[in-house]
């Protein structure tokens, strides 16, 4: 025996069923818990994603309004023209610098 702990059997069938690869790729937690990290937030309720982009979650089964920068992490959408309005539905994190 080489020390190694045996594969786990949930990860082996999930291993099997995704063809035999050898490493299954892990969810990624989002960073933005309103908006799932996609930028967008439900305009009559925006602590909760875009149903647009999502559709209805566990946490927001009812349809809401159109989609908007999300408030938590993106900025609001800019009067001035100084920058293109799909930079705030760009999560700050999310930003090239």
């Amino acid at each position: 025996m080489t020390g190694l702990a045996p594969e786990p059997v949930d990860r082996a069938i999930a291993r099997i069923l995704a063809g035999g690869l050898s490493d299954i790729p892990t969810p990624v937690t989002p960073v933005c818990r309103d908006c799932l990290d996609t930028g967008y937030a439900c305009e009559d309720h925006p602590q909760f994603p875009w149903e647009g982009v999502h559709g209805p979650t566990p946490l927001h089964g009812e349809h809401g309004g159109a989609g908007m920068p999300c408030p938590t992490c993106c900025d609001p959408i800019p009067q001035d023209g100084t920058h293109a309005v799909s930079d705030a539905f760009t999560p700050r994190h999310l930003r090239n610098p």
